[in-house]
C-alpha cells in the first residue's frame, strides 16, 4: 500500500490486520466466533463516517519503514520496549496535541 492511496480499501486492510491479531490472541478463530467479530467490525467501520467520535489513525504514522530501519522488531513481529515509547510518544502526540481527536478544546 502506497502511503499517499489511503482509501476506505486501506482503512478497512489495517483494521483487518488488527482484528485478525485479536481475534488470534484471543482464541477466537473457530468460525462461530469469528463471522459475528468480523460482522460487528465491519458495522463498527460502516458507522465510522456518520459518528464523529470514531476516529481513525493510520498505524504507519506510529511506526513506519524508517522506524524498522532504525528499531527493526526483534522477532519480525512485537515491538521492544524503545519501539513501544517511540510508537506512544507518536500517539500522544497525534490523539491529544492540538487539533488531535482525543484533545481537550480551549476553553
Amino acid at each position: 500500500m502506497e502511503r499517499a492511496n489511503i482509501s476506505g480499501t486501506c482503512r478497512l486492510t489495517t483494521s483487518i490486520v488488527k482484528i485478525g491479531i485479536s481475534l488470534v490472541g484471543d482464541d477466537l478463530m473457530r468460525l462461530r466466533a469469528f463471522t459475528p467479530a468480523v460482522h460487528g467490525f465491519l458495522d463498527t467501520a460502516q458507522r465510522s463516517a456518520e459518528d464523529p467520535n470514531l476516529h481513525h489513525l493510520d498505524g504507519r504514522d506510529l511506526y513506519g519503514e524508517a522506524d524498522f530501519a532504525e528499531l527493526p522488531l526483534p522477532d519480525q513481529l512485537h515491538p521492544d520496549a524503545a519501539t513501544h515509547r517511540r510508537m506512544g510518544e507518536r500517539f500522544a502526540k497525534v490523539a491529544f496535541g492540538a487539533g488531535g481527536a482525543l484533545s481537550v478544546p480551549p476553553s
